[in-house]
């Protein structure tokens, strides 16, 4: 079962989770998230996705988005 990540500091980068309307975050286990079909990923997870990678060194461009 998860827990909620308030209870503990988590690593984004090695570790999942999901953020509810509220703002919450809730680790979650995440073997099997992308093999859901994205209506499943809808219905448990709604639509916030939040992502962090790390590089070893700077990209020689950058994407900008509105």
């Amino acid at each position: 079962m998860s827990q909620p990540a308030a209870i503990r500091a988590f690593d984004l980068n090695a570790e999942h989770a999901h953020f509810n309307q509220e703002g919450q975050a809730e680790l979650i286990d995440a073997s099997q998230l992308w093999s859901l079909p994205e209506s499943e990923m809808n219905r448990r997870f709604g639509h916030l996705l939040v992502s962090s990678f790390s590089f070893d060194a700077d990209w020689p461009t950058w994407e900008m988005h509105p």
